[in-house]
């Protein structure tokens, strides 16, 4: 009954099930039921678990030879049969999305997600940014569990084979296991040796703040203070916390610390950034997800391999599509940079040069008064310096996209502003990323004949039936169906161990060879 809709859309929950039992039938179906049926319905839509793992290594092999450059990485256990490996960890990133890597910002974000299969495990990610800020889904890993084992193993293999040796800023939750990667020197994403620059996702940092202090009004000063690009506001916005909770203050100034450090305002805030975030906060690791696959974290394995190729082949199809729409309009810049560039042109315009001094690159701009919200905005004086593409305001340095003032400076002195933004936002470089695409590995019966290793589950992963309960809950009662006693079930009911002693005993047999019925039923 469940099973087109389930085809049609993979986040179907078991409540939309039990909705749907009792519209059609006069029955309340029972959560843990809906839960098994809907694991029924995606393993007879998309194979049954365990014969999943066989046909893993199979299905990589056949997309290998149809996406050249498409890396595969495994981690296993040895059994007593040398063609037969158990499976801890596999991950994969494809080809054309390692090429597009090249052409993005050196920033990425990592992520996880929680496998509610059969087997369960962990979904590791790793996404990138190009010149319009879409996501590019980068690489995947599937993992028993979440762990510095796990991590080090993935990143290790991302660094080698995917992202290469170039430094990269990497946005992260502040989970232990995380942190502790960008301390070890042989990982590759070493911070003290200037191998990477670890940073925080701002949401994750909120939410976290939130589960600590619970007041809105302390989280929003909190999301405006961190995405300010002028230190003084910054530092505005951290007086109005402290004024409004000092145990909130002092939770800010200790997040990221190390030893003898009072503050570490770099890993969490923009203005002290350094530029190595290019403006992004957050990993969107659940946009990523929630739009790009959704409903992947509940598929056997082999169809969760699919689930990324086939989305991510559309995904490329329709970038590629749409960055070619934009380099036929003789478009230099992205679509989202233009219409920034765009703004901030019209708000330079009402801007006053007050320092232009020939022959030299450093200049001063003074921004107009305005009145907003029964309030003066504005008159604030703000050095430009052309020569290292910077201004006070620090929005040059932060994003690589040219503010108001330095637009205005341009505009005075006829520079062409070309030159001062980043050429990561070019159109060249937004179609460079999604040009490449994904080609059919076709049917199973298309596929090239494999010989190799056969991966199956670890059995020890294995979930049961029922579906675990959330954390604080009593979970299911255990209710008897033959006495309706909690505490035990019917095989364990004394009921049914006195029926059968007493049937045991008092059974005869007739000459013909039959129970005699009724001193069963005596019993």
């Amino acid at each position: 009954m469940i099973r087109n809709m389930v085809r049609e859309k993979l986040d179907t929950s078991p409540k939309d099930i039990q909705e749907i039992v009792k519209k059609r039938y006069p029955f309340t179906l029972s959560y843990n039921k809906a839960w098994l049926a809907k694991q029924k319905a995606i393993a007879h839509l998309f194979g049954e678990w365990r014969e999943s793992y066989t046909l893993l290594a199979p299905l990589f092999n056949a997309i290998q030879a149809s996406n050249p450059g498409t890396k595969v990485n495994w981690w296993s256990d040895s059994t007593a049969d040398p063609k037969v490996r158990l499976l801890r960890g596999v991950s994969w990133a494809f080809g054309p999305a390692i090429k597009g890597f090249s052409h993005c910002r050196p920033v990425i974000g990592i992520d996880s997600a929680i496998l509610s299969g059969k087997y369960g495990g962990k979904l590791l990610f790793v996404v990138a940014y190009d010149a319009e800020g879409q996501l590019l889904p980068l690489a995947f890993s599937i993992v028993e569990t979440e762990n510095d084992e796990s991590w080090y193993w993935f990143m290790y293999w991302l660094r080698r084979e995917v992202v290469g040796t170039r430094p990269l800023c990497v946005i992260s939750d502040r989970q232990d296991y995380i942190l502790r990667l960008f301390d070890q020197p042989d990982s590759g994403w070493c911070t003290g040796t200037g191998e990477a620059f670890h940073r925080y996702c701002s949401r994750y940092l909120c939410e976290s703040f939130q589960a600590v202090f619970k007041k809105e009004e302390l989280v929003d000063l909190v999301k405006w203070a961190l995405k300010q690009n002028q230190p003084s506001k910054f530092q505005l916005g951290m007086t109005h916390i402290l004024q409004a909770n000092r145990e909130a203050y002092n939770w800010l100034m200790k997040v990221g610390t190390k030893p003898l450090e009072e503050s570490a305002y770099h890993v969490w805030t923009q203005c002290e950034d350094g530029g190595r975030r290019y403006g992004i906060m957050t990993t969107n690791g659940p946009e990523c997800l929630n739009t790009i696959f959704k409903g992947i974290c509940e598929l056997p394995i082999t169809a969760m391999v699919e689930l990324t190729f086939h989305k991510s082949a559309k995904y490329f199809a329709e970038r590629k599509e749409a960055a070619s729409k934009i380099q036929i309009d003789n478009q230099l810049w992205s679509n989202k940079i233009t219409a920034i560039l765009g703004l901030r042109k019209d708000k330079a315009s009402k801007h006053e040069i007050t320092g232009y001094h020939f022959g030299t690159s450093i200049h001063e701009v003074k921004t107009k008064i305005e009145m907003v919200n029964s309030r003066q905005k504005g008159g604030v004086k703000h050095v430009v310096r052309l020569d290292q593409r910077s201004c006070d305001c620090q929005k040059p340095q932060l994003t690589g996209i040219p503010c108001s003032h330095m637009l205005a400076i341009c505009a005075f002195g006829s520079f062409d502003i070309s030159q001062f933004v980043d050429e990561a936002y070019s159109v060249g470089r937004l179609l460079a990323t999604w040009v490449l695409q994904l080609h059919a590995f076709g049917s199973s019966e298309d596929w090239p004949e494999y010989t190799g290793i056969v991966y199956e589950p670890n059995g020890h992963n294995k979930k049961r039936g029922r579906r675990k309960r959330g954390k604080g809950s009593l979970g299911p009662v255990n209710r008897c169906s033959m006495c309706g006693q909690i505490g035990h079930n019917k095989k364990r009911c004394q009921r049914k161990i006195d029926y059968e002693g007493t049937s045991t005993s008092h059974t005869d047999v007739t000459e013909e060879g039959q129970v005699d019925i009724g001193l069963i039923q005596e019993g």
